[in-house]
């Protein structure tokens, strides 16, 4: 199965929207006070720099993962520079250019003889949050240099991985390997820090094909510790990415069934209602923009590495709900530091009616992973195109020896709408996804303006393309349904777990739904069969209704209106508190 190639990818809709709000935002120098007679201005050089100079007064408050911003700066901007008028306006590409250019320059002479960059380290002693910063910085340098051909930053890059070759024993120690590194604030130090080194070695082997670098990340993919050690989840999820690389480069099936064992752990033990996931293991009160990024791109890549229906379905949850539930209106990436707590299906802000933007990681990570969701909107191989996300696009790409246009109109997820046009000319299956919450009776399809009735196979729908042209529409409701989440005692706890049990979710076809506006615990919502609902610049309101006591459900003059909204819309209305899990008995 392949992916497109995003050059030949017109991408809109909200994937599209989302996305350029996110590199627009690595664009800007806003200054953000971090603590008394200290501010932060991401991204500036200085601000870049500042981790490998060791200047906190110029970083950010994380500013000791030496090359961490550096390398998820440079990763990102050589991801996107290329796609100049398919993800963004061309006329970006030129600052972005620039800016790229200004990163790489600033951090290539701040590499020493050792291979490392910045601080001067003591030999033979392990450093937990450098070695992670350089991981980045690693995966960075390689992409330029796919970009810009650059000898300076490939020779960079495979100096670094040999200073990893040299070192790779001191991480093999008892002490090295420990779960998570005890001491305040290191909630983060963690064995995963090293082996996410992975991602940045394979790639690195691609563009040299140097032997010794692809034989270190096999010797690290069998270091890696399973989901019960993982402690920290964008580490380990970041390590699972690259043993992801790993099978590709290898074709060894033992790194994919690793990857697939541990996403069934995952997601019996470690996901949230949302589709997300927390930010630590060993604490549920708060998440992390980059975990969410990189669960959903795994669920991505499992899905064309095995077509499970399962894959595609959970990456839609987590990027529908939780991924753009983190996104600020400025177009970075925020987490759930503002006194919320997912056991109690809470999400808060720290300032109330503002997102608090974690500049230093997830606004980069996040916007890497909106640039992979939109390579899988639709993928194809010789004989088949699949469409797995309903977005806005237009692409031109071969398929065998023949050109095919391709174009996605949708209104979804606001309405069920879907209209696909293509023109090619040889044969071949279009597969759409049938999501899994949507019944196949209700579903409308109309093949060159004439009823069908499509096969269903595998969560796909399959209509076959014989002539020159194909055009599909499909029309099936979206409405509001509730669910009881599977909620694992391995999370909440045996006392939580018995307590939330009896939650529930209130779901608009595929986006959960939070109120508007403060509703007491105790409060039994009441979903009508047919809610009122207006879609108004973009953004949808539902009515459904709340009562006090559980003998008003039978008294409609008790009724009050309450104002529901997908929490995606965080975005564009930032509350002090979302609250998503509504435990008063939901009643329809």
């Amino acid at each position: 199965m392949i992916t497109p190639y995003l050059k030949n990818v017109c991408v809109g809709g909200e994937i599209g929207r989302r996305l350029e709000m996110a590199l627009r935002r690595l664009l800007r120098e806003d200054e953000f006070p971090i603590r008394k007679g200290f501010t932060a201005t991401p991204y500036t050089l200085e601000y870049l720099l500042a981790d490998l100079l060791w200047l906190p007064s110029n970083g950010s408050p994380c500013g000791h993962w030496a090359a961490d911003e550096s390398g998820r700066y440079i990763n990102v901007l050589s991801l996107l520079l290329p796609y100049a008028g398919s993800l963004y306006p061309e006329k970006l590409k030129n600052e972005i250019q620039q800016r790229l250019e200004r990163a790489v320059n600033g951090v290539l002479p701040l590499q020493r003889p050792e291979g490392y960059f910045g601080k001067e380290r003591e030999e033979g002693k392990i450093y937990r949050d450098h070695t992670s910063g350089h991981n980045w910085l690693l995966r960075g340098l390689v992409e330029y240099y796919k970009i810009s051909r650059s000898e300076k930053a490939l020779s960079a890059a495979k100096k670094l991985a040999d200073y990893y070759i040299k070192t790779h024993s001191l991480w093999t120690t008892a002490e090295a390997m420990k779960d998570i590194e005890e001491g305040e604030g290191k909630a983060a130090y963690v064995y995963s820090n090293y082996t996410h080194c992975i991602d940045g070695l394979v790639n690195l082997w691609q563009a040299t094909k140097e032997e010794r670098y692809l034989e270190l990340a096999k010797k690290i993919g069998k270091l890696v510790k399973t989901f019960e050690h993982a402690v920290h989840s964008h580490h380990f999820l970041s390590t699972l990415r690259g043993i992801i690389n790993l099978y590709i480069a290898t074709g060894d099936k033992f790194y994919l069934d690793r990857v697939e064992k541990e996403w069934e752990e995952i997601s019996k033990k470690g996901t949230l209602p949302t589709g997300g996931v927390p930010e630590h293991y060993l604490s549920w009160t708060s998440d992390e923009g980059c975990s969410e990024a990189d669960w959903a791109m795994i669920n991505l890549y499992l899905w064309t590495m095995t077509q499970k229906t399962k894959y595609i379905e959970t990456a839609e949850k987590v990027i529908l709900n939780h991924l753009f539930w983190n996104q600020c209106a400025n177009g970075g990436f925020s987490c759930n530091y503002g006194g919320g707590d997912f056991r109690l299906g809470r999400m808060g802000n720290h300032i109330p009616g503002k997102r608090n933007e974690a500049y230093w990681c997830c606004s980069m990570h996040c916007c890497f992973g909106l640039s992979e969701i939109a390579r899988h909107i639709f993928t194809y191989d010789e004989n088949t195109v699949w469409i797995n996300l309903f977005n806005d696009l237009s692409s031109e790409f071969r398929m065998g020896d023949e050109e095919v246009k391709l174009e996605i109109e949708t209104l979804y997820p606001l309405k069920g709408f879907l209209k696909l046009e293509i023109e090619s000319r040889n044969s071949f299956e279009l597969k759409i996804r049938k999501p899994q919450w949507l019944d196949r009776e209700n579903v409308n399809i109309q093949v060159n303006g004439k009823p069908d009735k499509v096969n269903l196979e595998d969560g796909y729908m399959t209509v076959s393309k014989k002539g020159r042209r194909l055009k599909v529409e499909m029309n099936f409701p979206l409405q509001v349904r509730v669910e009881s989440p599977e909620i694992s005692p391995f999370i909440y706890g045996k006392s939580d777990f018995i307590h939330n049990s009896g939650k529930k979710l209130i779901l608009y076809g595929p986006s959960i739904l939070r109120p508007v506006e403060k509703v007491e615990d105790s409060e039994i919502i009441i979903v009508p069969e047919n809610p009122e609902f207006r879609v108004e610049n973009g953004l949808l309101h539902i009515n459904l209704f709340g009562v006090k006591t559980e003998p008003d459900i039978e008294k409609k003059e008790k009724w009050h209106r309450i104002i529901f909204e997908p929490i995606s819309q965080e975005t564009f209305n930032p509350m002090d508190m979302t609250v998503y899990l509504h435990k008063a008995g939901v009643r329809s």
